[in-house]
């Protein structure tokens, strides 16, 4: 159909027509290139997007594990447990402790210690770390 058509032009019509032709052609095909790729970068953007997304959530629960992880170590230095077992012989602190306590329940991680005469053993032994024990009150506080 185009050849009957071309037949009608002259040679100078023809080379003309056949270059544009030419050159059409490559337009076209770069299109559906540019096309393609288009849609490549819409996928990348929307797996770079998800990405992010996922990387939130991580950095989240990466803060919750690392503030009950603080909490935790907050607590174990409360008392100074090095203290604990090399200075004080296991013999006195039982005998000690059986004789005042035998009846009541001690809670190390509530926010205050309730028992005085504890609190009075600890100071005595040296063993009552005030400034890690804040530290546990203003962690559960928050």
């Amino acid at each position: 159909m185009i050849n009957k058509e071309l037949d009608k032009l002259d040679i100078y019509s023809r080379i003309k027509f056949n270059l544009n032709f030419e050159k059409d052609m490559e337009l076209v095909e770069l299109k559906t290139k540019i096309d393609k790729i288009k849609n490549s970068i819409v996928i990348i953007d929307t797996f770079v997007n998800s990405l992010t997304a996922l990387d939130s959530k991580i950095a989240q629960q990466m803060n919750i594990i690392k503030r009950k992880i603080s909490l935790i170590n907050n607590c174990l230095l409360s008392f100074d447990y090095s203290k604990l077992f090399v200075d004080l012989k296991t013999e006195e602190f039982a005998n000690y402790a059986k004789n005042l306590f035998m009846n009541e329940q001690i809670d190390l991680f509530s926010k205050e210690i309730n028992n005085t005469f504890l609190y009075i053993y600890l100071l005595k032994k040296n063993l009552f770390n005030e400034i890690a024990y804040k530290s546990v009150v203003v962690t559960e506080e928050d």
